[in-house]
């Protein structure tokens, strides 16, 4: 096995790892959007490994279909799942409009081989013991190109607003969700910028899915109704203030902050300073 198949392959080992690492918070998340993020990220990444294999060009395109299906597919559920981590909420017309845009940009891509609308030409060329594809753009694979473009504009973005919104969200993970985008940015357009025959945008999956799990565990820390559940229903009718073991303010349930309204300004992830007991501590969780 050659050097390129081996780091493709890890890259789809290294998604099934964070699935069973993961498999606890999969099985009792409501966040459908991470399950499914993690099932594009293996099928795009498993068409990028199988590629190198390929033994004739028909192999090679059929693994190039796989990596955009799984690809378009995560951008769409990345877009949905840092818009839903964020507290921001999408309007209805606006899902269907890029839903509908991806599945048309899903359409042309598996034209691939068929007509020239997406790929011009594709050849398939072998070095170093691995397959690889020679190819040329065809007219709408600018659609695809600007499609990708829009998510990652947009959910930068909305991980960028939620900076500036520690009540919702805490600083930590409105950085990290920024990070994993603006890594998914530099490697697509790097390795596009600097025609390398190894494609990127598999690396850029694996740290994106990281960064989503490792939000996701603390998101779910973030939500005492969730954790209140698990524990006692009883928990419902009382008021819940949640801190971790490091004294940072991790969120409260709705009959809390029924009782402290002043509870909605403060900041998600903030520590409590040394020294302070009691209720004063409430206050230098505000600024």
């Amino acid at each position: 096995m050659n050097a390129l198949s081996i780091i493709y392959t890890l890259s789809v080992v290294w998604v099934l790892v964070l699935v069973v690492g993961n498999y606890k918070l999969l099985k009792s998340t409501t966040n459908l959007n991470l399950i499914i993020l993690l099932l594009c990220g293996i099928v795009a990444n498993a068409g990028y490994a199988w590629s190198t294999f390929a033994n004739d060009l028909g192999e090679a395109l059929a693994c190039l279909r796989f990596s955009y299906l799984g690809g378009l597919t995560m951008g769409f559920f990345m877009f949905r799942y840092i818009a839903s981590i964020c507290k921001v909420n999408i309007p209805k017309w606006i899902n269907y409009l890029l839903l509908t845009s991806t599945f048309f940009t899903m359409a042309v891509a598996m034209t691939i081989g068929k007509s020239h609308i997406f790929y011009d030409n594709a050849e398939l060329a072998k070095a170093d013991g691995y397959s690889y594809l020679i190819k040329t753009y065809g007219p709408l694979h600018e659609v695809y190109k600007y499609l990708m473009l829009f998510y990652m504009i947009f959910t930068t973005a909305i991980a960028i607003r939620a900076l500036f919104k520690p009540t919702m969200i805490s600083r930590g993970v409105a950085v990290a969700l920024a990070l994993s985008e603006a890594v998914t940015v530099a490697l697509y357009f790097g390795g596009k910028l600097l025609h390398l025959k190894l494609e990127l945008l598999p690396f850029a999956y694996c740290v994106a899915l990281l960064i989503a799990t490792n939000v996701s565990r603390r998101a779910y820390l973030y939500n005492p109704d969730r954790e209140a559940t698990a524990a006692n229903d009883a928990y419902h009718d009382n008021g819940v203030v949640i801190f971790d073991n490091n004294k940072r303010f991790l969120g409260s349930n709705a009959v809390a902050k029924d009782i402290f309204p002043e509870i909605e300004e403060y900041h998600l992830g903030k520590r409590i300073p040394e020294g302070y007991e009691g209720h004063e501590f409430f206050g230098n969780l505000i600024n």
